[in-house]
């Protein structure tokens, strides 16, 4: 898990929550453990459609079709959740003035 704190910072991001005066911090705590699930259930998704393809031949009987592979939905539906939540976590963080914070920036420009 180590990997997925790193990518999305975790750790860095719980600083800043501690650091400063956020309301509903253990709401933001709480998406952020949940974003860190997203994102390792994503990256096991995209390795399965990285391997086994977006699309199979589906066979029932005499009839064939393309069908989408399960994982592929899965990984679509888990996207959409993920952002909806970064959403929700940043819309906890008050804005800043026009003083430069470095989390901020990371989080903009990441």
């Amino acid at each position: 898990m180590n990997k997925i704190y790193k990518l999305i910072n975790l750790e860095q991001f719980k600083k800043y929550l501690d650091e400063n005066d956020i309301g509903n911090k253990y709401v933001a705590y709480d998406l952020l453990e949940e974003l860190v699930f997203m994102k390792e259930t994503m990256d096991e998704l995209k390795a399965t459609v990285q391997l086994h393809g977006a699309t199979y031949l589906f066979k029932q009987g005499e009839q064939e079709y393309l069908k989408e592979n399960p994982a592929m939905k899965s990984y679509n539906t888990t996207v959409t959740k993920y952002n909806a939540t970064m959403k929700q976590l940043l819309s906890l963080i008050p804005e800043q003035s026009d003083k430069s914070d470095a989390f901020m920036d990371f989080v903009e420009n990441a």
